[in-house]
């Protein structure tokens, strides 16, 4: 598995501010999670879940960038300021579960090689 994941990254070749354009034709909305961690604190999960939700699908059918419709919406702006809605969709600023997905994938990588019978010249 690790050799056929290296030969998948051999010579790939990343293009920073094709990432950046790609990740901002969301209008925030990839990092809608960052926005709903923030305000669980204040609403709940549950609740803050739903209403991101909402927002999302609104963002959509409106053709709205998300952040927008995320800071002019009452309900998120009662809690958190357009600073703090902004700082919460910035892709640069929220991994999410990123690292502990990595070092699953890293862990599970280690166990298969480790199984796997070494064969000696």
């Amino acid at each position: 598995m690790a050799a056929d994941l290296n030969h998948l990254l051999e010579g790939l070749q990343v293009n920073v501010e094709r990432m950046r354009r790609n990740v901002g034709i969301t209008g925030g909305q990839v990092n809608a999670e960052s926005l709903m961690m923030i305000l669980d604190s204040s609403i709940g999960r549950d609740h803050a879940h739903h209403l991101l939700v909402e927002l999302t699908r609104s963002a959509d059918l409106r053709n709205l960038n998300f952040s927008e419709v995320a800071t002019a919406d009452e309900r998120v702006a009662s809690h958190l300021s357009r600073d703090q809605i902004m700082k919460a969709l910035d892709p640069t600023q929220y991994l999410g579960f990123a690292p502990e997905v990595a070092d699953r994938i890293s862990r599970a990588l280690t166990a298969d090689a480790e199984d796997r019978p070494s064969i000696s010249p």
